[in-house]
């Protein structure tokens, strides 16, 4: 241990996730390359974020080589990589979100128009970005307690933007999904637009997200010393499983898979950066 952790960083653990991030960054490169043709780009925050855990863990496993005489940049790039990677995710899901409206023509549906909406949440997402990123720069200078518990304190009011931002998502998606189950236009009729289930796997990455969020914010609120930084059993089950378990369930329901089948399945196309079903 030093000022760095609070426990000795678990070596299999942290290969493991290292293994399986990289693995699932791996298909969901494989899926953007694969209909690179149609030119969709919503997806590619996400990508970045698997990415970032990929590479966060990958700092991880060498700092648990380490122990306990820890250097200074595999620490910071596990914490930094593994704070922001999340909020990637976040970016890409309210894209997709904003375009699925815009595919349906239920624009009507929406508490706020699509255009507007999706700009206000990135406009949120950008700033518990960057709160998150400069708090973790300056929470891991532990070598000074007061800057690092400054850091802290920006790091806390990074996850409550972005605790305040996803509940306002899941609150304007959940009235869309309750208006539009009531009579959507003929086009959103196409089988290949199966919009309930896209609703419903977004639903579901959205409170696995929210709950990771919440215990990021309890956690650097408590600050250094609080319980949750104690033990890394708390970060594996609150924050690295299931940010892992939101990467696969978009490796299983791709939206560029889905979006393919559903041009492939009609006579007009509908444009990609639009459609986001699951069948």
């Amino acid at each position: 241990m030093s000022f760095r952790y609070r426990y000795d960083p678990s070596l299999p653990a942290a290969i493991i996730f290292m293994v399986l991030y990289a693995i699932s960054s791996g298909f969901h490169l494989l899926h953007i390359i694969r209909f690179l043709k149609l030119k969709l780009y919503f997806f590619l925050p996400f990508l970045a974020g698997v990415l970032c855990e990929a590479i966060g863990f990958c700092g991880r496993t060498i700092s648990a080589v380490e122990s306990p005489d820890y250097t200074n940049f595999p620490y910071v790039t596990q914490d930094m990589l593994l704070l922001i990677g999340p909020t990637c995710y976040v970016a890409s899901l309210y894209m997709a979100f904003g375009q699925l409206i815009q595919v349906l023509d239920a624009e009507q549906y929406s508490p706020i128009k699509p255009k507007w909406l999706t700009k206000g949440l990135l406009v949120g997402d950008l700033l518990a970005m960057i709160l998150q990123a400069v708090g973790g720069q300056k929470a891991t200078d532990s070598k000074y307690p007061a800057r690092r518990r400054e850091g802290e304190n920006i790091l806390a009011a990074g996850f409550a933007v972005q605790i305040l931002f996803l509940i306002l998502f899941m609150a304007i998606s959940g009235i869309f999904q309750h208006r539009a189950a009531k009579g959507l236009p003929l086009r959103s009729c196409n089988p290949a637009i199966n919009w309930r289930k896209y609703l419903l796997v977004n639903h579901i990455a959205n409170m696995l997200i929210l709950v990771r969020s919440i215990y990021r914010l309890i956690e650097y609120g408590q600050g250094y010393n609080g319980e949750l930084r104690s033990k890394e059993a708390y970060f594996y089950t609150f924050d690295a499983l299931l940010m892992l378990v939101v990467s696969v369930i978009f490796n299983i329901f791709h939206p560029l898979t889905y979006v393919n089948e559903a041009e492939n399945r009609t006579d007009s196309q509908i444009p990609l950066a639009y459609t986001n079903g699951v069948p």
